[in-house]
C-alpha cells in the first residue's frame, strides 16, 4: 500500500465518520426543538450511515473502473 491508496483510506474513513455525526447531530438538534427524542436522532444516524456507505461504495466503484483502464 502506497501513501496515495493511505490518503484515500484515511479520506473516506473521516468522510464515513463526519457524515454519520452530521447527521446525528441534526437529528438530535431536531429532535431538541420538537421534543420527540430521540425518534429523529436515530432516523438520521442511519440517514448518515447509508450516505458514507453510499460514498464508500460509488468511490471504490470509480477506483475500480480506472485499475480496468
Amino acid at each position: 500500500m502506497n501513501k496515495h491508496d493511505l490518503l484515500i483510506s484515511t479520506q473516506l474513513g473521516l468522510q464515513f465518520a463526519l457524515a454519520v455525526c452530521l447527521f446525528g447531530l441534526l437529528g438530535w438538534w431536531a429532535d431538541t426543538k420538537l421534543a420527540t427524542f430521540p425518534v429523529l436522532t436515530i432516523i438520521m444516524l442511519f440517514i448518515g450511515f447509508a450516505a458514507g456507505l453510499y460514498y464508500i461504495i460509488k468511490a471504490a466503484a470509480a477506483k475500480k473502473g480506472k485499475k480496468n483502464d
